[in-house]
C-alpha cells in the first residue's frame, strides 16, 4: 500500500531491493484508512503515477506485478500461489 508519506524514489527504491532479494510477484495498491483512528492518507496517487510505478517494475522484470489504484495485497492470489505448484 501506498500513500503514506513515501516518495516515488523510495517506491522504485524499494521495488529495487526485493528484486534483489528474488522477490518475483508483487502487489502495490492506494492505502485507504478504513476508519478516521487509522494511519492518515498522506497522498493519493492518480493513474499517471500508478503507470509510472508499473513501467518501472516491467523494467526490473518481476515475474508477476498487479500495480494500480484499487489493487489489495490479496489480489488473485490464489491463483498466482497454484500457479507455482
Amino acid at each position: 500500500m501506498i500513500g503514506v508519506g513515501e516518495s516515488m524514489n523510495d517506491i522504485k527504491q524499494t521495488l529495487i531491493d526485493l528484486k534483489k532479494h528474488q522477490v518475483d510477484i508483487i502487489t502495490i495498491g492506494q492505502y485507504l484508512a478504513p476508519q478516521k483512528k487509522y494511519h492518515t492518507i498522506k497522498k493519493i496517487y492518480n493513474e499517471k503515477e500508478f503507470q509510472e510505478i508499473k513501467q518501472f517494475a516491467k523494467q526490473l522484470r518481476f515475474k508477476t506485478a498487479f500495480i494500480g489504484q484499487n489493487i489489495r495485497s490479496s489480489y488473485h492470489a490464489e491463483e498466482i500461489a497454484s500457479e507455482g505448484e
